[in-house]
């Protein structure tokens, strides 16, 4: 019998939670419940049950993903992304073409509502990643992480207490409005950060302590912490996992998951504070997923960076993507190149797309231009985010497929394409 794909029906929720378990060992062992699964969307308003696809055959759901809303900051501007979650095939039905149909569809959907990125994150290598690739996911970036045991903090402590500037105290209620402003402001320097709403602050970091895609313990497993002179000026988030009830932790880890400043020379004083209560709280091993800042690089350098899940994507509308960068892009020509009248175009395997430059002003259009550059996907996707900029990427033949650019081009591409520190939180993650 044919699999019949659809989006999800009341009922489903119990077919998808066995399907889940079945085939993620984490969501076994964290014991997901049909009430959990419903609940989330009450505790993040970038998932809903109406975006919930299954395939079916004689009534059993063998097949499942979610797709999952989410709002990027790439400097100044958002875009709007299609997260895949939870991609799953009962073991029974595998190799029969059901999860690339399934992706298919949430392509399809992220068409419809007018997202322009669809992004995923996944094991470099495995059968899922595979699949991807041949759907046409792009390799934008490994997700990367600090590793390190007390030795290695107690070296980087030794370093930040001579940056030491503000008070550290527990975040509180009355500080939420001011951190949540800190992220947005924080969030414009880094390409990967995600709008949140006070809602999701609320229900995902101050009631309920969510420390990677669906997975969460009680508020006590979290540890919140803000520095302040006359006002609050940053806050830094972490995970306790002794405290957890749910998770399935062997050894102390602790989790440090987000750090935010308008300056950056407090990021030295909050993540020296939130290191110090995570050792006063019995952690042995510490996982920092924060970006490598200058202000940082010091203390860092004394713990083992490492690389965990790629993060992929796939450009829905390339043309939607540039006109929702548009702000973005007017900044740094106007920054870099001042007023001019130039038309570049950059094609890749989602598309051909013209910027037509008027002083300060961009219009976005179909098409080629005379001073064009052509890439590949990882090559696009790279650019778009900062993974990589435009000058470190003419040194490298592997992106660039061909470029017909005169020396004024050049410089507009590299203004366009900077390199730009990327993360994405884990909390926001899908």
């Amino acid at each position: 019998m044919e699999a019949k794909f659809r989006r999800y029906k009341p009922g489903d929720e119990e077919g998808i939670v066995e399907l889940m378990k079945t085939c993620f060992r984490t969501f076994n062992s964290w014991k997901l419940s049909v009430m959990d699964w419903i609940g989330y969307e009450g505790d993040d308003d970038g998932f809903s049950r109406e975006n919930a696809l299954v395939a079916e055959i004689d009534g059993e759901i063998i097949g499942h993903v979610q797709l999952m809303h989410r709002r990027i900051r790439i400097g100044k501007s958002i875009i709007d992304c299609g997260g895949i979650a939870n991609v799953s095939t009962h073991p029974k039905h595998r190799m029969k073409g059901i999860a690339t149909k399934l992706m298919q569809m949430a392509l399809d959907i992220c068409q419809e509502k007018g997202w322009q990125i669809s992004s995923l994150f996944t094991g470099y290598g495995s059968d899922g990643y595979r699949v991807y690739r041949k759907i046409g996911y792009a390799n934008t970036t490994f997700i990367h992480e600090y590793v390190g045991t007390c030795e290695n903090v107690d070296n980087a402590l030794k370093i930040m207490r001579r940056h030491n500037r503000n008070g550290i105290s527990e975040m509180g209620e009355e500080d939420l409005n001011a951190v949540m402003k800190i992220h947005d402001e924080y969030g414009r320097k880094i390409s990967g950060y995600c709008q949140r709403s006070e809602e999701y602050w609320r229900r995902k970091i101050m009631n309920k302590t969510y420390y990677q895609s669906f997975f969460y313990e009680g508020r006590d497993a979290g540890i919140r912490i803000v520095s302040e002179d006359d006002e609050v000026n940053g806050y830094a988030l972490a995970f306790n996992t002794l405290k957890a009830s749910r998770s399935q932790w062997t050894d102390r880890v602790g989790i440090v998951m987000e750090l935010g400043a308008i300056e950056g020379r407090n990021l030295c004083n909050l993540l020296n504070g939130i290191l110090n209560k995570m050792r006063k709280e019995g952690i042995k091993i510490f996982r920092l997923r924060i970006p490598m800042h200058e202000e940082l690089n010091e203390a860092l350098n004394h713990f083992e960076p490492i690389n965990g899940a790629i993060y992929m994507d796939y450009i829905v509308n390339q043309k939607k993507l540039f006109e929702a960068m548009k702000g973005e892009l007017e900044e740094r020509i106007i920054e870099k190149c001042g007023e001019l009248d130039y038309e570049i175009s950059i094609g890749s395997p989602y598309g051909c797309t013209k910027l037509e430059i008027s002083g300060g002003d961009i219009n976005v259009a179909e098409g080629k231009a005379k001073n064009h550059i052509q890439v590949t996907n990882d090559g696009i996707t790279k650019l778009i985010y900062g993974v990589k900029g435009f000058k470190e990427m003419l040194n490298e033949s592997k992106y660039i497929i061909r470029i017909e650019a005169d020396g004024e081009a050049i410089k507009i591409f590299e203004a366009i394409f900077p390199k730009r520190i990327f993360q994405i939180s884990p909390i926001d993650e899908w």
